[in-house]
Order: structure tokens, then sequence, then C-alpha cells
């Protein structure tokens, strides 16, 4: 097959399996000037009236390479005007961030510099992902790099295609806005970027520091790929068979976790508490995903945990004793009588108190105090139940109408799902341990049925999915 029906198609297939719900879609394209990059660029702009999509490109200049940055970021300006598409270009300096935040490594400056730059970016462009032009190649070097750092199961799953960027957590706050990360050509080799570059003409830089061994990376691409490469020649697809399979097993463990996080963990204002008597009755394996759920969804979705973090918390929880641990981003881990808790010890997560009574949109974006609120129509056959407790899928024409957000009153009633009958709101607080200071800051999600989803909880029967339902609705409450 000619390289660029090849490429092209492959790209087309990932925007397809991305599922992306927004029509038009509109992306934000990382670029370098590399040839994994330009290519990524073209394919998508020869895609862009068959797939509808429009595209923004975005560089950064680290100023880590001196004049040869400067070319990279003229020539993805040149390219840019020539494909007739818009295009941001921005120069920071790495090591000033570097040396102001007391970064050791240069290569995670680097790193949140330009996630900080494209995520704050795509939101101004209203863009509904960002688009990395990560191939298998960086795969296998991912998966390399967290096997050295002693990662766990999910660490060698590498890279998904669609996966969440989260927030930079420096100077105090989180940052970045949360947004969503688009890897096409992770099923593409760095080969048959070069090679589509190099049939149609496509212009391309080469980055010299690729040929360096100074960070862990560069270690792994120059010297441990080709060591390995000497037991077996298909290293490179070894590797990425090992990933599949972690990525079969981490999903199984994920649908059983989903059920433990119900019985287990609670959300309140600033941080999660943990049945220890439930979670202790957990498999090792589920004990660390909700433990790293737990940490993020503290954080406001950072996942910043290490293995030996997570196993030293296994440890603590099966003590008797009470113990407090303080964890990377100003979270604390406290562990006294059958509870334990992950909180922000700083004060810096952001609040999610809020007043009054907003009305939202269905389907729609509606926003309130510190809150941002997502609701989509979906297909029955891309129904899937997500392990984000803020994200729910209900049935659209039980919803009802008129729906609105606000905290709970006096008389407030629930049906919650799985039970036979409408309990008091409070009831349903008590029973699901939610911690008394923190009721009156939960979000109710209203319409004239009555109380459908008590956010971060359960929803109500009403709005189940059941064989009868003919329309749904995804509906995802994000903090801002």
């Amino acid at each position: 097959m000619p390289i660029q029906r090849y490429f092209e198609s492959a790209l087309n297939q990932a925007l397809i399996d991305a599922s992306f719900s927004s029509s038009p879609l509109r992306l934000l394209v990382a670029v370098s000037g590399g040839p994994d990059s330009m290519a990524l660029l073209h394919g998508l702009v020869n895609l862009r009236y068959k797939s509808g999509i429009s595209i923004h490109v975005a560089n950064l200049n680290h100023e880590l390479r001196g004049k040869d940055s400067d070319s990279d970021s003229q020539l993805v300006h040149d390219i840019s005007a020539q494909l007739k598409v818009s295009c941001t270009i921005k120069t920071q300096s790495v090591a000033t961030y570097q040396k102001r935040f007391k970064i050791s490594s240069t290569e995670l400056a680097a790193r949140e510099i330009r996630y900080h730059f494209l995520a704050n970016l795509a939101t101004q462009q209203r863009c509904d992902a960002i688009v990395l032009g990560h191939t298998a190649d960086d795969q296998a070097e991912t998966i390399l790099m967290n096997l050295i750092r002693g990662s766990g199961l999910q660490g060698l799953t590498g890279m998904a295609l669609l996966s969440k960027w989260s927030g930079t957590y420096r100077d105090g706050h989180l940052k970045d806005p949360q947004t969503t990360l688009f890897r096409p050509l992770l099923t593409m080799r760095k080969s048959d970027t070069l090679a589509y570059c190099t049939n149609l003409n496509i212009p391309f830089r080469k980055d010299s520091s690729n040929a360096s061994s100074t960070f862990t990376r560069g270690r792994i691409r120059n010297d441990l790929l080709p060591n390995l490469r000497n037991y077996n020649p298909q290293a490179v697809d070894a590797i990425l068979r090992v990933s599949r399979s972690a990525q079969i097993a981490l999903e199984y463990l994920e649908r059983e976790a989903d059920v433990a996080w119900g019985q287990s963990v609670t959300m309140f204002k600033n941080g999660v508490a943990i049945d220890i008597s439930q979670f202790n009755n957990l498999h090792p394996a589920l004990m660390v995903i909700l433990l790293r759920r737990a940490y993020a969804e503290a954080t406001g979705g950072i996942q910043a945990l290490s293995e030996t973090q997570l196993l030293t918390m296994i440890q603590l929880l099966g003590k008797n004793s009470v113990s407090n641990i303080d964890l990377p981003f100003g979270i604390s881990f406290k562990k006294e009588g059958t509870q334990a808790t992950l909180t922000d010890s700083t004060e810096n997560i952001p609040s999610r108190m809020f007043s009054g009574e907003h009305k939202i949109m269905v389907p729609g974006v509606s926003f309130f105090p510190h809150w941002r609120v997502t609701s989509t129509v979906i297909e029955r056959s891309a129904l899937q139940m997500s392990p984000n407790s803020h994200e729910i899928v209900v049935d659209a024409h039980r919803l009802g109408d008129n729906p609105v957000v606000r905290t709970r009153r006096g008389g407030d009633k629930f049906w919650p799902m799985g039970m036979p009958k409408e309990i008091k709101l409070n009831r349903f607080f008590i029973n699901s341990k939610i911690p008394r200071i923190y009721r009156s800051e939960v979000p109710l999600l209203i319409t004239d049925m009555g109380i459908q989803w008590v956010v971060g909880h359960r929803i109500s029967d009403r709005v189940k999915i059941t064989s009868q339902t003919s329309k749904i609705i995804k509906i995802k409450f994000s903090l801002t």
C-alpha cells in the first residue's frame, strides 16, 4: 500500500476509534517541526474535510537549542501559513522555569511548560483535544522508562490513544485546565512518519538533542533499545505486546474497582475518606487502583504517586496504629480508627462550595462557581461506565425538564439507584458515610422529577439505563 494511503488511513481510523462527540471537531495540533509532528499535521490537513475537523497549530520554543529552536518555530510558522491553518507560537525559557520552581529534571520542567502552554491554549481556542505525535517507538521508550522507575501495571500500559491532562501543580495552585490528549500515531513507527514526509516532500527539522544521551529518554533510545535489539531484533514489537496484555488486565481490574469504590470510598470537600474495613478485604491489585483514584480525586486529577508510596499506604492501612504521611503536592494521608483520609493539607485545592440555584443546559455546557457541567447525547453502542464519580450516564427521557444544580434543603428526598423507594436525603448522606460538615456542599442535580443525582455519589433509580432506554445523556461535573 502506498505510504500516503496507509498513513492517512491509519490516522483516520484513530479519529474513528477516539469516538469524539463534537461536530465539527476542533483540534489543537502540537507541532515541533520534527518528522513525526509534521507528518501528523499534513495528514490531518489532508483529512480535515473528509473527517469534519478544524485545526489550530501550537508550537513552543523551549530555548534549549539556541538558534536551532528558533529555526524550528519559524518552519512551523511558515508551513502553517502555507497550509492555511491558524498557528500560535510561544517562547519560554525552560531554564528560568526550572530554577524558579527548583525542579531537578530539565525533562520534567520542559514537559510541564509544554503541557501548561498546550492546555491553556486549547481552552482559549475552544479545542476539543490536543493532538500529539507520539509513535509506537515513543510508546516503547515510555514503557521502558516506566519499567526502570519501578512502575506497576498501569505504567506498563504506556500512553493511551485518549487520556487527560489534569494540570501542573506549581506555585500553590492547579494552573492548567483539564484537557483531552489525543495520540493518533501510536500504531505507526517513526519510519512511517519519515517515509510519509519524504514521499510528500514535507520539510522537517532534525532535533540534535534526540541523538544525545544526556536525558533518560535519550539513553533509552540511543543505548538501551539498540542493545535490546541484539537479543530480539523485534524488541519494540515485543514491548508493545506486553503493553497490550497489561492493558487487557488493567481494564478488567478497573471494572472490579468501580464496584469496590462505591463500597469503600466517600468523597468530601477537599479529599476522600476510605472505609478501612471494606478496603482491607480487597485484593492488593484493587487496593492500588483505589488509592490512585482517591489521590487523583484529592488533587483534582493529578496522578503522581509512585509504586513505593502506594505500597506504604497499603501497609499502614493494615496496621492498628494511627498514621499520618505527607504525599506529593500537599496531600496528607491520615489513618485513624476505621477511616483513612486523603486531604489537601495546604488548602490549595480549589473549594467546591457554592450557593444558590443554577440552571444548566442538557445537552450543552454550563458554568457556575467552581464547576463546569458538560452533557452530551451518546449512542447506546458508545455506552461505557466511567470510573469517574463525577460522570454519569442516564436515560434522557426519564431525566425530566428544567434541570438545575443546588445544595441540600430541608425536606429533600432522594430515590437512590438500587433502593426500593425514596428516602430522606439526610438518611442517604448518613448511609453513605458522608461527613456531616460536608453534606451542605454536595451538588444536587434536580429536575421537575426530583433529585436525579447526588453528584459524586449516586444517581436516582428513576434515570438508570434499562433495556427500554432509547436515548442516553452523559453528564460530567468538572472543577474549573
